[in-house]
């Protein structure tokens, strides 16, 4: 894939997320259906720590999201265990935003100390592309995952 491919397929598959999710109230965002294990807001702060992790943290920089986020929304984790609710606006805002400074710095060349990151012991990522690559397949897969859950919204 070009970099320029690369690059609108990034801002492409953030635009499609947030237009499936942007009609719905603060409730619904954190309103988790019976026998579900997550709801939006947990599917759209995943992704921002998920994808801060695997691009600017893989390259040995911080990013914007906060560190504190991967108790609320790494993998594994629920909205059942929370103790209080993350501020929705700041999640919206922090997904909003992220896409277009990733590929921002990106251009930058920011990212040049890519570190190799294993998904599995037969499975890894071992430059930014691929990292990024990924990113489009696991923002997707959540994507799914949020219209699901939001067709079970009451």
């Amino acid at each position: 894939m070009s970099t320029e491919s690369l690059i609108k397929t990034l801002v492409i598959t953030r635009g499609y997320f947030q237009s499936q999710m942007k009609d719905l109230s603060d409730e619904q965002m954190l309103e988790q259906p019976e026998g579900a294990t997550n709801n939006i807001i947990w599917h759209l702060g995943h992704i921002a720590h998920s994808h801060n992790s695997m691009v600017y943290k893989a390259c040995g920089l911080d990013g914007s999201v906060p560190d504190s986020w991967a108790d609320l929304f790494k993998g594994g984790t629920s909205p059942s265990d929370w103790p209080e609710n993350p501020p929705v606006d700041e999640v919206k805002d922090r997904f909003k935003n992220q896409m277009n400074e990733i590929v921002a710095d990106y251009q930058a060349g920011k990212f040049t100390d890519f570190n190799k990151i294993e998904l599995t012991p037969e499975v890894s990522l071992d430059t930014i592309d691929e990292s990024l690559g990924f990113v489009i397949i696991h923002e997707s897969v959540h994507i799914g995952l949020a219209i699901a859950l939001k067709q079970r919204l009451g």
